[in-house]
């Protein structure tokens, strides 16, 4: 008579918990499948509208799902696993998707990769924005000149940006910058700095002017009406002495008369 036992080792979550029997599981009088199901969430308090996934690992070192008697028996008498090392998990619908626990787990770790990914694409959109934005503002802050680069190299910029020189011995003939740098010191002494022109300073400019000659004519008449205004006043100054003598002269009984002098 055989006094072997046979052990089957049950992992669910954290847990784990050994189950020994004097038959082996999966024969005749032995455990059904039925009744490790049924064992098992009596150990761990499953309920039994929670569905469970049974696996373990063959002499092949590969997982196998375990579902039903033949599945057992092959396990325990195919495979002559003793112990039996069993994993259970309890099976979750998510997103009308069938997935275990450790499914949800694996989930979870994606889903913290796919967020941390994002964020990563979000960050580099965001320097590449900040990146545009500054070269966009350096772009604006140049100084536009309207004018065309003559250089040797073809660049033909137009309008000119950043600095201008102007040829001193050419006429209308002008470099950028980059050009400019080619040169040679003894070249570059052709050229002169153009400051660049910026077409609303140069139209507030030309309203400043064109105010202040108005102004100008303004004063300009505004003397010429005093000095007339001064020479009348002057004028009937002079009538009215020129009033008062007469009558002086021809006594109080006479008809008044105008004298000038």
């Amino acid at each position: 008579m055989s006094n072997m036992t046979y052990t089957i080792k049950v992992a669910f979550e954290d847990d784990l918990r050994r189950l020994t029997f004097d038959t082996q599981p999966g024969t005749a009088g032995g455990l059904s499948f039925a009744q490790l199901e049924a064992q098992v969430r009596e150990l761990f308090d499953v309920p039994a509208v929670r569905k469970l996934k049974f696996t373990y690992v063959d002499c092949d070192l590969d997982v196998v799902t375990m579902a039903n008697e033949r599945d057992l028996k092959e396990a325990c008498v195919g495979q002559r696993l003793n112990p039996l090392r069993i994993k259970v998990v309890l099976i979750v619908k998510r997103n009308n998707r069938t997935m275990s626990n450790d499914d949800d787990e694996q989930e979870d770790k994606e889903a913290e990769l796919d967020q941390e990914e994002e964020e990563e694409e979000e960050k580099v959109e965001e320097e590449e924005e900040e990146s545009s934005s500054e070269k966009a503002a350096t772009e604006d802050d140049e100084e536009v000149h309207d004018a065309m680069c003559d250089g040797w190299d073809g660049c033909r910029m137009y309008p000119i940006r950043g600095k201008r020189y102007r040829s001193t011995t050419t006429e209308d003939y002008d470099l950028c910058s980059s050009c400019y740098e080619q040169l040679g010191q003894h070249e570059r002494g052709g050229y002169e700095l153009v400051a660049a022109v910026d077409p609303l300073a140069q139209v507030q400019a030309n309203m400043t002017a064109l105010a202040i000659q108005n102004m100008k004519m303004q004063t300009h008449m505004a003397l010429l009406q005093f000095q007339r205004n001064g020479a009348q006043a002057q004028y009937n100054s002079i009538v009215s002495a020129g009033q008062s003598l007469s009558r002086l002269a021809d006594g109080p009984n006479v008809v008044y008369k105008t004298t000038y002098f």
